[in-house]
């Protein structure tokens, strides 16, 4: 019972050392705890301590501060924040535990496309029903594309995303997006866009910016017939032999006479070269 009794006892103690030994949580607030900022825009937030510091202050490559003594809080501001690497951190040194901490403001600066365009590996003015386009919408110098999403619409319709949310890059890029579009149909005559959307949480603008190409408008689209299906289609049609007939013998008298025409100015010419060599023989005997 002894050795029990030491063995509780033992293990109570080690669990109220853990206990006692615990660093605690770091005694400063920011506001607000996440901001969004487009490019060049100002920026503030406040961090304020919950216990006596002996001071605090702003850790940041814009806009720090320095150690405040006295102080309670401390105000981060930027009049135009154009670091796309700032990490503001505010830090507070105190009399008790923690002696010394420090907590990061979580900060996203963003910038809309320059532009948002359609490209196609051949013309689409005129496509082919059932043929198969390779469609690239290209967005220009967006940032942060973590938060991007790109979408493409036939009309209203939404027929395609893709979202970039592995990509953790904070500066500037460009991004294209592959679509493969076979119309049918239904698509004649419709619109087809692509859509640049940032959609960066409810701290971010609402409702979310987004930037649409200028639309492939009206698609026309043409019927891919083979020959047996244009001899098909003159067969079910009986005027068709008679319209062409007339249209190649109306073809057949415009080149007769144009011909002729043709004649008759060779004829001129050989005969105003005739007259030129009888006066340059007239010359000569002179």
């Amino acid at each position: 019972m002894k050795l029990r009794g030491l063995w509780i006892t033992s293990i109570l103690g080690i669990i109220f050392t853990c206990d006692t030994g615990a660093v605690p949580e770091c005694p400063l607030e920011i506001s607000p705890q996440r901001a969004v900022v487009r490019y060049g825009d100002p920026v503030t937030a406040n961090c304020a301590a919950t216990q006596t510091p002996r001071g605090m202050g702003w850790e940041a490559t814009v806009g720090s501060t320095g150690m405040k003594t006295g102080a309670q809080s401390v105000t981060w501001s930027v009049s135009s924040l154009t670091d796309w690497t700032v990490e503001p951190k505010c830090y507070g040194n105190f009399l008790t535990e923690p002696k010394q901490c420090g907590k990061n403001l979580n900060i996203i600066l963003y910038k809309y496309p320059d532009s948002v365009s359609i490209i196609s590996d051949s013309p689409v003015v005129q496509m082919v029903e059932g043929r198969q386009y390779q469609l690239q919408c290209e967005v220009q110098n967006i940032a942060p594309v973590q938060y991007l999403t790109v979408n493409w619409y036939r009309g209203q319709t939404l027929i395609h995303s893709q979202t970039f949310s592995h990509n953790t890059t904070r500066t500037p890029v460009n991004v294209s997006v592959r679509h493969l579009f076979t119309p049918d149909r239904a698509d004649n005559g419709q619109q087809l866009t692509c859509e640049a959307e940032l959609n960066m949480g409810p701290e971010g603008p609402q409702p979310p910016p987004a930037k649409r190409a200028e639309p492939l408008r009206g698609i026309g689209l043409s019927q891919n017939l083979d020959v047996s299906d244009l001899g098909k289609m003159i067969q079910g049609l009986p005027d068709v032999n008679v319209a062409i007939a007339a249209a190649l013998e109306k073809m057949n008298r415009i080149l007769f006479l144009e011909e002729k025409k043709i004649k008759l100015e060779i004829e001129k010419l050989e005969l105003e070269k005739r007259k030129l060599l009888l006066e340059i023989a007239k010359l000569s005997e002179r």
